[in-house]
């Protein structure tokens, strides 16, 4: 069963929401370390805000596949929103960096839901060749507004670093919206019936493509997580352009997703991740040889590019190789493979930023952007999608209140 269109862009704009966690953030970096300068570890902390998150994102991910699958995919939608708005928001008054930094946690947990449930009740709507467009349409607005909340975190942050937070309070008008427009889903009460690629539970096909989305995820959240001191400590550039350069990377990326459906229909899922990771090579090895602010955004547009391929292709990939009945399971999987990437940034890049500096730094993830590219191109090149002999049979989970038409419908897609 299609979903309606306002239940379309509903389900698009609450997959929108997450994109803010992080990079909407950037810009405010600095001006909170000048606030809480006397705090033992400060240079640490003041990155532990933006992602303190990913660890509960990747805990909270499991749990939400988990509870999506069981208890259905409206409720966890609605509860997340909530906790997003609430906890989100708490940087506005927040006096103490260790108690922002818990309620980023927890913060985390709501977008680990909220990530989980879109990208599950999309899987759950469409067949595998609609799902990989719509989930480079997803990706494609979460750029968009992603450059919108940049900016405006950018415009913000001039003025005090707490009015950022105050974004985040967006997530509380649609929680009606989600109670009243979607369907509540229920669990299957039998295993459906999957052909070839689709798996019930998890193969070592689909965790080897999880890896590479932790690697890429990981890497790419390296540029809004040191990039603002970069340009601020070193190049002297505020934080409205800041937000500019940053917002280039989030455009790039919006595009590339946008065109995701064009260049699925003509590359395999392994050209497309082992260019995307040869783009963020490309992007890194620009960052380090800075020479202009012209380098620097080709720089920042080539990491977007590179990364607005690679979510969307294995976002799709992974959903059509797993069955309906573990779908959600599988989504927060991946969720919790991104954001234990993203995670691990500030521990890894520190130990690398102390002894070698910015430079050495970029260098760095260039060549592991190049290893993951190289292995790409070698341990995947007997796994594809294409083609009918690996078509996928898709059962969407059955709604209440739906008629023998919608029912035939469902079972013939």
């Amino acid at each position: 069963m299609l979903p309606s269109r306002r239940q379309f862009n509903l389900l698009l704009v609450c997959g929108t929401l997450p994109v803010m966690t992080t990079a909407s953030l950037a810009p405010l970096l600095p001006g909170m370390h000048r606030a809480f300068r006397d705090v033992p570890q400060i240079d640490v902390l003041s990155r532990l805000v933006l992602t303190a998150p990913a660890l509960s994102i990747a805990f909270g991910a499991l749990l939400a596949g988990y509870l999506l699958d069981r208890l259905g995919r409206r409720s966890v939608l609605a509860f997340s929103l909530l906790i997003f708005g609430l906890f989100g928001s708490h940087g506005l008054w927040a006096q103490d960096i260790q108690w922002l930094i818990g309620s980023r946690f927890i913060f985390g947990f709501a977008v680990a839901g909220i990530m989980t449930a879109t990208a599950t009740l999309l899987a759950d709507f469409f067949e595998p060749h609609q799902l990989r467009s719509k989930m480079g349409l997803q990706a494609g607005i979460m750029g968009g507004w992603g450059i919108i909340a940049q900016t405006a975190s950018g415009w913000l942050a001039e003025t005090s670093w707490r009015y950022p937070f105050a974004l985040f309070l967006a997530a509380l008008p649609l929680l009606p919206l989600v109670w009243l427009w979607l369907p509540e889903t229920v669990r299957q009460q039998s295993e459906p019936t999957v052909t070839h690629e689709a798996t019930g539970r998890f193969s070592w096909q689909t965790l080897w493509i999880g890896f590479f989305s932790f690697a890429a995820m990981g890497l790419f959240v390296v540029v809004p997580i040191q990039a603002p001191f970069y340009f601020g400590h070193r190049l002297g550039i505020g934080p409205t352009e800041t937000a500019i350069l940053v917002s280039v990377l989030t455009g790039a990326s919006s595009l590339t997703s946008l065109s995701f459906a064009f260049l699925k229909g003509r590359w395999s899922q392994k050209m497309i991740l082992s260019v995307g990771f040869l783009c963020m090579t490309l992007g890194f090895l620009l960052l380090s040889l800075w020479t202009s602010r012209l380098v620097l955004a080709a720089g920042m547009a080539a990491i977007g590019c590179g990364i607005g391929a690679i979510g969307p292709c294995i976002s799709a990939w992974i959903a059509a190789l797993t069955s309906p009945a573990y779908r959600g399971r599988a989504m927060g999987l991946l969720t919790a493979a991104n954001y234990l990437g993203q995670f691990s940034v500030p521990l890894w890049s520190q130990n690398l930023l102390e002894p070698y500096g910015y430079v050495g730094l970029f260098l760095s993830a260039a060549c592991v952007s190049f290893l993951c590219c190289v292995s790409v191109i070698l341990s995947l090149r007997n796994l594809r999608l294409n083609g009918a002999s690996n078509s996928v049979e898709m059962v969407v989970l059955p709604l209440p209140g739906s008629g023998k038409k919608d029912e035939q419908s469902r079972r013939s897609s």
